[in-house]
């Protein structure tokens, strides 16, 4: 009872600071951490575990910081039509 207890209080509280952290920085800038996590988990995969990367895994980070530019980037003003 005990280990259902503390999953559900630990669930609930990792759940509590998740919704605070994006209602504090706004759902934008937690979706571009979010895009990161992969990439940060390979690095770390590779930097503690000594784990190596494929090619697949190279292309895929490479990927992932495209698109992290891309979302980061300020949008463009939108073009005048002349009348």
């Amino acid at each position: 009872m005990g280990a259902l207890y503390g999953g559900i209080v630990t669930v609930a509280l990792a759940y509590a600071v998740f919704i605070y952290g994006i209602a504090r920085i706004g759902a934008a800038t937690a979706v571009t951490v979010g895009l990161m996590e992969p990439l940060t988990a390979s690095i770390l995969g590779v930097v503690l575990l000594g784990e190596t990367v494929s090619a697949i895994g190279i292309v895929g980070s490479v990927l992932i910081l495209a698109g992290l530019v891309v979302v980061s980037r300020p949008p463009k003003e939108p073009a005048q039509l002349v009348a």
